[in-house]
């Protein structure tokens, strides 16, 4: 038997998936608990990064570009922060909150993407991206059933994914 145990403890973690009213309450919650993972030194350099993000930018779509490069410049717990407090400015940009999850989940914190996915494809179903990130999130918490759900159904919307 090849298939690896299902991370049980971090699925049984994972919070109930928010709603467009409680969708705030959740993402201060989430971004709290992200900050407190993080060393304090990445917490203000985040902090002053996202006043300029702020001054520099004015749109969510420009900002959650510039997160993108954080995250591609090799600075994914600057970009991680920098999401969270995207989103939190402005969760009306579904690309930011799927971003951010996708951000969450690479970094080892799937438990805390699923709630975001699953109410971002209960608004966008049939969403090849999310799909997509719902499965690599089930993958990488090893429960092989529900990424194989996922990962099939996003490959059907879009064969090339």
């Amino acid at each position: 038997n090849n298939i690896p145990e299902k991370d049980l403890k971090k699925i049984a973690s994972i919070p109930a998936s928010p709603s467009q009213a409680t969708l705030n309450q959740y993402l201060q919650k989430l971004t709290r608990a992200v900050q407190s993972a993080m060393p304090a030194n990445i917490q203000q350099e985040s902090a002053r990064l996202f006043d300029i993000l702020k001054n520099e930018y004015k749109s969510s779509k420009e900002m959650g570009e510039a997160v993108i490069g954080f995250w591609l410049s090799g600075r994914p717990e600057h970009a991680l922060l920098l999401a969270g407090q995207v989103c939190l400015a402005d969760h009306s940009y579904p690309v930011n909150l799927n971003n951010y999850a996708a951000m969450l989940n690479m970094m080892d914190a799937q438990h805390m993407a699923i709630p975001l996915l699953e109410m971002l494809n209960r608004q966008y179903p049939g969403n090849a991206t999310i799909l997509g990130n719902m499965g690599q999130a089930w993958f990488n918490m090893r429960n092989m059933t529900k990424a194989e759900k996922y990962l099939d159904s996003a490959i059907k919307y879009f064969p090339k994914h």
